[in-house]
């Protein structure tokens, strides 16, 4: 897949800033009620590795006291907490021409910068390093790691940047996979955010769906999938003769909506349902689903913050004691 060269350009600088802005608002207001004021993160942040074991000391955490060494030794022992490295979030958003599309109060893509958004802030919350893959036209665009809110805003400036893709085609999600596999040479976390969906290449075969290189990626990093969707994905209004276009391609094709077709539709859409979640699940990725038209910054941070607690208790043996 090619780099930016002909990275088309977008709306102006100052619009898409303040969108930015507005959306930045939004999501700390939204998390800060969601999570109390708490600053937590995606990830455990630092000191959270599991290091040597150590006698006791007045003043050391009862939770991390070593029962199996405290046995073994009739001395009260305490894991010792190693400092991590700083840990790094990849992003890979998808901004196929399809994201373009909506049918409530908002366009896929107008979730995907929200869950952009929710993600880069609750991981700049831990002083932690963000880096992003995005797609659009067939292209790549890559912003290499870096930390802080700035880095977050920066994302987000080419994520609202509503360049015209129509007719250049599905983007390659596992290529953009593939180079994250090489470029995170440390153990992070990576979300993918798309809608999964695509549609057929120039040569007949199927693009979309999970891509076959989420296993890897997860083989070595946390993976979370943020799915992307529209009420008009899953059910076909019934309105008779319509004309139905894949941006990617420009491909056109009359439909004429009828019961049968109605049915078939929601059947064919139930199997892609299962067949996501199944991949996703043996993949051994997180996944979540927004929808527009719903509260989406909430479903991310509550998902977020579940994850989080969840991190925590395998990170601290279960909180057993």
């Amino acid at each position: 897949m090619a780099e930016s060269a002909a990275w088309p350009d977008g709306p102006t600088p100052d619009d898409v800033a303040r969108r930015v802005r507005d959306l930045e608002l939004q999501v700390d207001r939204r998390l800060d009620t969601l999570l109390h004021g708490r600053h937590e993160g995606l990830t455990p942040g630092h000191g959270t590795e599991i290091g040597e074991s150590r006698q006791y000391v007045p003043g050391d955490e009862v939770r991390r006291i070593d029962w199996n060494v405290t046995a073994r030794t009739n001395v009260v022992h305490v894991r010792e907490l190693i400092a991590e490295r700083d840990l790094t979030t990849w992003l890979v958003v998808d901004l196929d021409a399809n994201m373009q599309f909506g049918t409530d109060r908002d366009r896929k893509a107008d979730v995907a910068a929200a869950a952009v958004a929710a993600i880069g802030f609750l991981n700049a919350r831990d002083a932690n390093r963000l880096g992003a893959i995005l797609l659009r036209g067939g292209r790549q665009r890559v912003l290499p790691p870096r930390g802080g809110r700035r880095q977050v805003r920066a994302v987000l400036r080419e994520v609202l940047a509503e360049r015209a893709s129509d007719g250049s085609g599905h983007n390659d999600l596992d290529a953009a996979l593939h180079r994250v596999a090489r470029l995170a040479t440390h153990r992070g976390l990576v979300v993918l955010v798309s809608d999964l969906r695509g549609g057929v290449d120039d040569t007949g075969a199927r693009v979309g769906g999970v891509p076959g290189d989420l296993a890897v990626v997860a083989q070595h990093h946390d993976v979370l999938v943020v799915e992307v969707t529209d009420p008009r994905d899953v059910e076909l209004p019934d309105v008779g003769l319509i004309d139905l276009v894949d941006p990617a391609t420009g491909t056109h094709r009359e439909v004429v909506v009828t019961p049968q077709v109605r049915d078939a539709y929601a059947a064919r859409v139930a199997v892609h349902r299962d067949q996501v979640h199944r991949a996703v699940r043996a993949a051994g990725a997180d996944h979540l689903v927004l929808t527009t038209g719903q509260d989406w910054l909430t479903t991310v941070a509550r998902h977020v913050h579940h994850r989080m607690r969840r991190r925590r208790r395998v990170t601290t043996g279960g909180g057993r004691a």
